[in-house]
């Protein structure tokens, strides 16, 4: 059998060809997705009306400590609910801590988790786990539902009877999340800028030139809808990176959400437009309680409210209030990754500190 001979020289520059090639291949930018462990826990309390049992989510750090819990509206279970199917809460968006490419562009990336909560056949407890929303890529064709399964600690019953006011937490959940490597730039570019001034001028019928940006800002919403629902929609449920922008007008501050194209932009919550003196306000009072700089903190959404009493929604235990219907404003401020509520009356002249995303 007669071999074939390759000349040396030909076959060194083989070598190198491919040597080459490889690392051309590492120089690209990298699009794969990595994995990283999310870890949580859940929180339950005895509601003020001795009724339902109250829910919310934690996103614990590395080292274990909890960062701000996240109150969403779907959150109660009643007592003497019977039924032992599981119920789900409503999603919160816990975003991960900002971490920045070589080129220093912000990767703002963030999972959508829920609680789900039944009561236990067998104990005549109630039992908490959680799940997180996966990537479409993770998706089998026959999931609709877009949820991993519920992952569960051994430490997750609670009893009906706990005291009021006093949360209980399950031991910490943990997931193996997928990330993408793929980063959305820290401020919007000038053309997107141009289109959301653009847009709200016709909105507002005002003078582009009468807008003041206050802020921009890259943001990963947690669905379609960019941050801002509207009601009798139904949305992709698909993690949408964007941009918020954040103009003044008149003393107002309005807020225009985008994709991360600019081809798909709306007016958020125009019509519950806080003063900015009240915003100011607000991020001094946080600011101060949490002894950090006011430009360390992110508004990531203000909203009217009308406060079922005095107490602006976050009543204190052995205090009273007037049985009125108060009308505020809700805002909430982020601050590296955990969500803090401010509540106001209308004019400002009485806020608090809300938990943390309440």
């Amino acid at each position: 059998m007669t071999s074939l001979k390759i000349p040396a020289a030909l076959s060194m520059s083989v070598l190198a060809l491919f040597a080459l090639l490889a690392l051309v291949a590492a120089a690209q930018p990298a699009h794969a997705q990595t994995s990283e462990e999310f870890a949580f826990r859940v929180a339950a309390r005895l509601h003020t009306d001795g009724e339902q049992l109250e829910f919310g989510i934690q996103r614990l750090d590395d080292d274990g400590r909890p960062r701000g819990l996240h109150l969403e509206q779907r959150r109660f279970i009643a007592l003497d609910r019977e039924d032992h199917r599981w119920l789900t809460g409503d999603d919160s968006f816990l975003r991960r801590a900002p971490h920045y490419e070589a080129d220093g562009a912000a990767a703002v990336d963030g999972a959508n988790v829920r609680v789900v909560v039944r009561l236990n056949p067998s104990r005549g407890l109630f039992e908490f786990g959680a799940q997180y929303e996966l990537d479409a890529s993770q998706l089998p064709d026959s999931d609709v539902d877009g949820y991993a399964p519920a992952a569960f600690d051994r430490k997750r019953f609670f009893p009906a009877g706990v005291e009021h006011h006093r949360w209980l937490y399950t031991g910490a959940i943990r997931f193996t999340r997928v990330w993408s490597d793929d980063a959305i730039g820290a401020t919007a570019p000038a053309d997107i800028e141009t289109a959301a001034r653009t847009h709200l001028a016709a909105e507002l019928s005002v003078d582009e030139a009468d807008l003041a940006l206050d802020r921009s800002e890259g943001v990963v919403w947690s669905d379609a809808s960019l941050g801002c629902p509207q009601e009798g929609m139904a949305y992709a449920q698909v993690l949408t990176p964007g941009y918020r922008l954040i103009f003044a007008h008149a003393g107002l501050s309005y807020a225009v959400h985008t994709n991360d194209d600019g081809s798909h932009m709306l007016t958020c919550g125009d019509d519950g437009a806080v003063a900015a003196d009240i915003e100011a306000a607000a991020r001094t009072l946080l600011a101060n309680d949490l002894g950090v700089g006011e430009d360390e903190l992110r508004l990531e959404s203000a909203e009217a409210v009308s406060w079922s009493d005095a107490s602006l929604g976050c009543p204190q235990e052995g205090m009273s209030y007037a049985q009125v219907i108060t009308p505020g404003y809700r805002l909430i401020f982020n601050h590296r990754g955990t969500a803090h509520a401010v509540h106001t009356n209308d004019d400002g002249s009485h806020m608090v500190i809300c938990g943390s995303g309440g």
